[in-house]
């Protein structure tokens, strides 16, 4: 197992937490909804989905191949990067971005 200072920190910070809720997951999970709710975060849920390429919109085929309807999202998709490439948003910003988001 890695060990350094800021794990020790945060393993030290969960047995805390933990044991001042007598190792209850529900009676933890109670306290950290009030503490979103003191706080004022809206926590989002969203209903669970079946099983899909997201990115691609459709299930995958059981070859992994892509089929003829991902082959042309992958060929629409990338003939508007090559109309306008500077829409894209590097993945650093995204990073950085919801990093920023979490934060908060």
């Amino acid at each position: 197992m890695i060990e350094d200072e800021i794990l020790r920190e945060i393993r030290a910070t969960r047995d805390a937490f933990a044991a001042e809720h007598n190792y209850d997951v529900r009676a933890m999970v109670a306290a950290l909804r009030a503490e979103d709710a003191a706080l004022g975060r809206v926590v989002v849920s969203f209903p669970a989905r079946p099983a899909e390429d997201v990115s691609l919109g459709t299930k995958p085929t059981a070859t992994g191949e892509l089929t003829d309807a991902q082959k042309a999202e992958v060929d629409r998709r990338l003939a508007a990067h090559r109309a306008n490439p500077d829409a894209a948003i590097p993945w650093e910003q995204i990073q950085a971005d919801a990093m920023t988001r979490l934060a908060k």
